[in-house]
């Protein structure tokens, strides 16, 4: 038996498999920490497109048309194109659009309730023709509608009306509200 033990160099082989099994220990523990870490970006990956989509049916109804879009790129970062070109020189409507369908998406998050949210809005027009002025307001009252609390400031008069017109038709036993306008 000790002639085996030298030659076959026993304890030798003994040590290397206890050392090799505390390797296999530690690394099992970095795959341990590594697929936590790939389940973890998987899933900020998987919330960043499905804001992106959900920011491009925003447009999609916005627009009418499909042609300017939010993507998530490889570095988790938003990209906006035009077709199949990230967008360059978008118009300020363009900006506005692109910023009030990304402000309604996080509104709209799940981080907290809709009906406990007060929110403000600062002419949400500026920089839009009167074409998007309807689509500007139609998305305010059907993704903002359930809110808390709305605060709205504009500067066209259109688009007041328009609100007001929506104020006095949820609330058809109050008076109707009064306008405050400044010219």
């Amino acid at each position: 038996a000790a002639l085996f033990v030298r030659e076959e160099k026993y304890n030798e082989n003994v040590q290397e498999i206890v050392l090799l099994k505390k390797k296999v220990g530690e690394q099992s523990a970095k795959i341990g920490r590594l697929d936590s870490e790939i389940r973890r970006l998987e899933q900020e990956l998987s919330e960043a497109v499905k804001g992106a989509e959900r920011i491009n049916e925003l447009l999609a109804a916005y627009f009418g048309k499909n042609d300017l879009r939010v993507l998530v790129s490889s570095k988790k970062r938003f990209e906006i194109v035009r077709g199949s070109v990230v967008a360059k020189n978008l118009s300020e409507g363009e900006k506005t659009a692109i910023a009030f369908a990304y402000f309604i998406t996080r509104v709209q998050d799940g981080r907290h309730p809709l009906a406990d949210t007060r929110i403000v809005i600062d002419d949400p027009i500026s920089s839009l023709d009167a074409n998007h002025l309807f689509n500007t307001y139609s998305l305010i009252k059907t993704q903002l509608a359930g809110c808390r609390q709305l605060f709205l400031s504009t500067h066209s008069f259109d688009f007041f009306n328009l609100v007001r017109e929506w104020v006095a038709d949820d609330e058809p036993n109050t008076k109707r509200p009064q306008a405050h306008w400044n010219k």
